[in-house]
């Protein structure tokens, strides 16, 4: 099976993460990170970072990590890659519409493969939140929960917590591998909701960004029961159509 994920991980809790569910999950992904995650990346970072090497080109991408798939002929060399940035809210309000729109990369080359991940207000809040904690020493308790905790059941905590949407990513490589399909395919696993963006600002209107389909194709939806000019100011008019980010 080759290789059509990569994480970009905000910092080294991530990085921990993600390494441990695509070792138990036995998916084939890559995972992007600063220093070992030692610096963090954070959403002021994404836009330019996703036009830069190794992200400025499918060539460049396939030499930083060989495993990918990549065709040999065509102008779309890897057209079933997915991009997903694993970022931390971090007090950053201002940009998480133009991050979850896809505003922020859409000078990329993949802007159309990337799908940004968001935790509020950070890893460790969704975490402790789901039932895993507390969270005192990272490198240890983040190594320690993900080398042991049943992954299906941390995905279906991740579905109820409208905190995250960490369970559009732990879906996909879950649908992925033949120990998991089958479950899908019976109902056992439920598809992802996604994250409810309302819990940014306790006076904005309710915007939800959630699943309504996933049949190879991410379909999204914004939900706006409460209109009002805050909230318009709020996403600046942006997630009413990319919202997670329109799969091609």
């Amino acid at each position: 099976m080759g290789c059509k994920i990569v994480a970009i991980a905000h910092g080294k809790s991530e990085v921990i993460m993600l390494s441990e569910i695509g070792s138990r999950m036995r998916v084939n992904l890559e995972v992007f990170d600063r220093s070992g995650g030692e610096e963090a990346i954070k959403l002021e970072h994404i836009g330019p970072m996703l036009s830069a090497d190794p992200f400025d080109s499918e060539a460049s991408l396939k030499r930083r990590y060989p495993k990918l798939d990549y065709l040999p002929k065509g102008p779309v060399r890897m057209p079933d890659l997915r991009i997903y940035p694993v970022m931390d809210r971090d007090g950053d309000i201002p940009r998480v519409g133009s991050y979850m729109s896809g505003d922020m990369f859409s000078k990329s080359g993949f802007r159309s493969r990337i799908i940004p991940i968001l935790n509020i207000d950070s890893l460790d809040t969704v975490v402790e939140e789901c039932g895993y904690g507390p969270i005192r020493n990272k490198v240890k308790d983040y190594r320690r929960m993900f080398a042991t905790a049943d992954l299906q059941e941390f995905y279906r905590r991740t579905v109820d917590n409208p905190r995250t949407n960490m369970d559009v990513f732990l879906y996909e490589c879950m649908r992925t591998r033949p120990p998991f399909q089958g479950r899908i395919a019976n109902g056992e696993i439920v598809a992802p909701k996604g994250i409810d963006l309302s819990l940014l600002r306790k006076r904005s209107a309710v915007i939800g960004v959630g699943i309504i389909g996933y049949c190879g194709i991410l379909k999204t939806r914004c939900l706006k029961p409460d209109a009002s000019p805050d909230a318009s100011s709020f996403v600046a008019g942006q997630l009413n159509q990319r919202s997670m980010v329109h799969r091609p």
